[in-house]
């Protein structure tokens, strides 16, 4: 496991998801918390009804360029909760295998993908 990489069962505690805070990773080469505040971090998102798509109602459609990268989105998609977290990469979109770019993916400015993580 890479220093950065969380696993799924850290993020639950008796079934429970924990508080990010309580996960450390690096920011900018200093530690701090995984998740920083409430625009940034653990975002329940029950207005995202769809993965992709050019709605409002779609994650793909959510501005990543001001989230912290390791920002984790929970969303209920056709009748499932699912994890997604955003990371940086340039790969290509590939929902259906969990990954998906934002709207506002660009490779130079914006390189970020969200990956499905559950």
């Amino acid at each position: 496991m890479l220093p950065n990489e969380i696993k799924i069962s850290q993020l639950f505690d008796n079934g429970r998801l924990r508080d990010t805070d309580e996960f450390p990773r690096q920011r900018n080469g200093a530690n701090s918390k995984l998740m920083g505040s409430a625009l940034q971090g653990r975002i329940w998102r029950p207005d995202l009804l769809s993965v992709e798509g050019g709605t409002a109602t779609a994650l793909q459609s959510l501005a990543t360029a001001g989230l912290d990268l390791r920002s984790l989105v929970m969303l209920y998609v056709n009748n499932e909760l699912q994890f997604w977290l955003l990371q940086a990469g340039t790969a290509a979109s590939n929902p259906s295998a969990g990954i998906l770019r934002p709207a506002d993916y660009n490779g130079t400015s914006n390189p970020r993908i969200w990956t499905r993580i559950l």
